[in-house]
């Protein structure tokens, strides 16, 4: 007999207006791997304190490795999007990685993917907003 232990001790769903990047609850949230945590807020606050175009560049090949997958993305990657368009906004780094990168999860939310929490929309769209100004800006 096999016993799915997520099925016994299901996850309690995580609905909140925005995740701090020192909140522990990163580390439950899939990205772009189904049924594989990832926490995207080790590379989010590296990410932040980046300096450089390289440094940027470098962290975003882990993001696009992880919260994105084939047309998948999850929760992480959701959440990762106002923090990235911060991110770019405060070092003014801002080249096709976190263009594509959010764009791309803002695609893919709309096809075969978990609905975005409703208390996180605001913060999402309104981080969709000042991508746009952001692309605008360059």
């Amino acid at each position: 007999m096999t016993f799915n232990l997520g099925s016994l001790f299901p996850k309690k769903p995580i609905n909140e207006p925005c995740l701090e990047l020192d909140d522990s609850r990163w580390a439950e949230l899939e990205g772009g791997y189904r049924g594989s945590p990832y926490d995207a807020s080790v590379a989010l606050s590296r990410l932040k304190n980046a300096n450089t175009f390289v440094e940027v560049t470098a962290i975003y090949q882990i993001l696009w490795d992880e919260l994105h997958h084939q047309g998948d993305v999850g929760l992480a990657s959701y959440y990762a999007v106002p923090h990235m368009v911060s991110a770019a906004k405060s070092t003014q780094i801002i080249d096709y990685n976190v263009l594509g990168l959010v764009s791309l999860i803002e695609i893919q939310r709309h096809k075969n993917n978990p609905v975005i929490p409703p208390l996180l929309y605001p913060a999402y769209s309104m981080a969709l907003n000042e991508l746009g100004s952001l692309a605008i800006s360059i």
